[in-house]
């Protein structure tokens, strides 16, 4: 070994399983990804009481398990020791790489499992992909999946001759698609639109109001999001939210006293799927119902306007360029 200093590298190693595995360098973009989440963390946490930490640091887990995440966040301060993290982080990070995917996903989950880490994310670079693991009752759940299609599938689509799609996006609020398990943020389902437009496909942009605390700027933040991303091949009102039984929401209601049971929502709550079965938010009843006319009138409004630029087309298509196949201006 060259004992000059300048040629030095320090090197990490782990233990996994009771066995020492050299850890060996990583690829320049496993690095960049490590370092952004890294950052991001530090970022959002300072002045907070949780402490994020690099791809340098060990934690301690087992006596036969000392592993060396690419991030990792830690809230209880007496875990952490000059010699690195002892006892289960808050949240850990692993970025895979063709070395280590096989362990991050099978040893090292099962340990960070039993260890009792409350939220496990795995990276994966090569699928543009993040699963997020929530600790449940001592088992993992995978409670998000997000993951970013390369442009080239919604080409593909157009291609195959997909002209429409579907999108349930329910809301714009951030803390909202939170509440919803949605695994979506405001700019990703922006940018997916804007990516489906520009293929040339038809997005069916569906949105929804009134979820648990769900703030009356979510109805301005939707009605701006369909006025400019909608085609208004369609009219697109906003609906509020119904919590229909079988799911979490009607849990919720159930819980909080707001349903009886199936039975109470059926023949008393639920009346029509354009009123409220159930207020969630902080506002009265009055409240949503105006927010709501304010937000559908506009939409309506922009339909009209719209409906009418496209009869006027065809009109003067009709006459001025003598179409024949035309059929007729009623609307069924």
């Amino acid at each position: 070994m060259n004992s000059n200093l300048a040629y030095q590298e320090e090197f990490w190693e782990e233990l996994i399983n009771g066995r020492a595995v050299a850890m060996s360098p990583a690829a320049t973009n496993h690095n960049r990804v490590a370092s952004m989440i890294f950052h991001i963390f530090q970022g959002y946490l300072d002045g907070k009481s949780c402490e994020p930490f690099a791809d340098s640091e060990t934690v301690y887990l087992t006596k036969t398990d000392h592993f060396v995440p690419d991030c990792m966040v830690v809230c209880d301060k007496d875990k952490i020791k000059s010699d690195g993290v002892h006892g289960a982080p808050d949240l850990v990070v692993e970025v895979l790489s063709p070395s280590t995917a096989r362990r991050d996903r099978g040893h090292k989950k099962d340990v960070y499992e039993a260890c009792g880490v409350p939220e496990y994310w795995i990276v994966d670079t090569l699928n543009k992909s993040i699963e997020v693991y929530l600790l449940r009752d001592g088992k993992y759940i995978m409670d998000n999946l997000y993951i970013l299609y390369p442009d080239f599938v919604l080409e593909k689509m157009k291609e195959a001759g997909c002209v429409f799609i579907n999108y349930g996006i329910e809301s714009l609020d951030n803390d909202t698609l939170r509440v919803m398990h949605k695994g979506l943020t405001r700019d990703m389902i922006i940018r997916g639109v804007e990516n489906t437009l520009k293929a040339g496909i038809s997005p069916g942009l569906n949105i929804i109001f009134g979820n648990i605390n769900e703030p009356l700027s979510a109805l301005d933040d939707a009605v701006e999001f369909l006025l400019k991303y909608d085609d208004h091949a369609q009219l697109r009102t906003i609906r509020p939210v119904t919590p229909y039984p079988g799911s979490e929401l009607f849990d919720y209601a159930v819980e909080q006293g707001l349903i009886k049971d199936t039975a109470d929502f059926y023949e008393n709550k639920h009346t029509n799927s354009d009123l409220l079965s159930v207020n969630f938010t902080k506002y009265t009843d009055e409240e949503v119902y105006d927010a709501l006319c304010r937000a559908n009138m506009k939409l309506i409004r922009q339909y009209q306007k719209v409906q009418q630029r496209r009869f006027e087309q065809v009109c003067c298509d009709l006459y001025q360029n003598r179409n024949s196949d035309f059929r007729g201006f009623r609307q069924s």
